[in-house]
């Protein structure tokens, strides 16, 4: 199976040239809602837990903190622990992301880029995001009991633990209104000060990111979308595909076998 890096000719190249993915924070994607939609979910599965409080025993422990901690700690948590996301689509050739991202698209394998990173298929349908919050909540909720029961304490790792993976859920959760990307994401999460953290401006702000490498294999084309010069285009990235192929032989490496597709769809922006 296919995904699709949608993006302009500068990133291609560089995505090419460096084997790195940009990963942004989950605060500064186009999405205003990033994030909040999937913490409105969680938050509301929390509520519900008001009916398992049952004093003295370890499910209700295990309640209460969800309720009275994590519930309240969504947005603290990205402040500490920023949350990074590169997207992937799982469409090929498609208006709406060229025209929102740019005239290019590097097609991954998925198989063999989920060596290198975490994917998961983000969650559009409102019942399913419901299901999906309430299933993630029931199965930490036993793992926190069970945690406790044997002698774990609020401050164990473990409560850490819950923390992150319901931070997870609410990142695969998307506004149904962006159906149509069908989107695949990898989120990474660092420390606020970590020296991996690196900053570029764009729209007049400094916008956080970190770089992944990942192995050139994993990719199996480069998509031109519809735009002027489009032939020419496909010319010039076939020249340095095949740099980029005899510069790894020389240095020791296998040939680099990348295609070069041009998109079908008859579109010119005047």
């Amino acid at each position: 199976m296919s995904l699709y890096h949608y993006t302009d000719v500068s990133a291609a190249l560089s995505i090419l040239e460096k084997r790195q993915i940009w990963m942004t924070d989950v605060r500064f994607l186009n999405d205003s809602k990033e994030f909040y939609d999937g913490v409105e979910f969680v938050q509301s599965a929390i509520r519900l837990l008001e009916d398992l409080k049952r004093s003295g025993d370890f499910m209700s422990i295990a309640s209460d903190y969800v309720v009275d901690i994590i519930s309240k700690s969504f947005e603290r948590e990205l402040d500490a622990m920023p949350k990074f996301v590169c997207s992937f689509s799982q469409k090929g050739d498609l208006l709406s992301q060229w025209r929102s991202y740019g005239n290019y698209a590097v097609e991954f394998d998925r198989s063999k880029l989920s060596e290198s990173l975490g994917l998961v298929d983000c969650i559009y349908c409102e019942k399913s995001k419901e299901a999906e919050a309430k299933r993630r909540l029931a199965e930490n909720l036993i793992y926190l009991s069970r945690s406790f029961s044997g002698g774990s304490s609020l401050l164990g790792p473990e409560t850490f633990e819950v923390q992150m993976d319901l931070v997870a859920a609410c990142l695969s959760f998307k506004n149904k209104h962006f159906l149509e990307e069908s989107e695949v994401r990898s989120v990474f999460s660092d420390d606020s000060y970590s020296d991996q953290i690196q900053y570029r401006a764009k729209g007049g702000m400094l916008v956080p990111y970190v770089a992944h490498d990942f192995q050139i294999e994993c990719v199996n084309a480069i998509h031109i979308g519809p735009m002027a010069n489009q032939k020419l285009a496909e010319k010039s990235m076939l020249m340095f595909l095949e740099k980029l192929s005899a510069k790894s032989v020389i240095d020791g490496g296998d040939q680099i076998n990348i295609a070069v597709v041009c998109s079908e769809i008859p579109y010119r922006a005047l």
